[in-house]
């Protein structure tokens, strides 16, 4: 059976040394949805829209830029709409 293998302690040092300096490594952003990738450039979207152009337009600009094949004007509405939650009260029934 072979020896295990041993480190001095200036081996150690070494190594630990070389580790303390390695530089930062870059962060890859992760990809975004659809949805994400909308409400990214929503500045945008309202700014054209201020501009005359209609949904339909907008997201035809879009489908062409990215080759969406998928993305129409009632998607991109949606995708620009908050869910808005609303909690109501359970309805209670009176018992006379």
């Amino acid at each position: 059976m072979p020896k295990a293998r041993t480190f001095t302690s200036e081996e150690i040092d070494r190594v630990r040394n070389m580790l303390k300096e390695a530089p930062e490594k870059p962060k890859v952003p992760a990809p975004l949805t659809a949805r994400e990738m909308v409400t990214s450039i929503k500045a945008e979207i309202n700014d054209l829209q201020k501009r005359g152009y209609t949904f339909e337009e907008i997201a035809e600009m879009i489908r062409s830029g990215f080759n969406l094949e998928h993305l129409g004007a009632s998607t991109l509405k949606q995708y620009l709409t908050k869910k808005r939650t609303t909690s109501k009260a359970p309805k209670t029934t009176s018992s006379k």
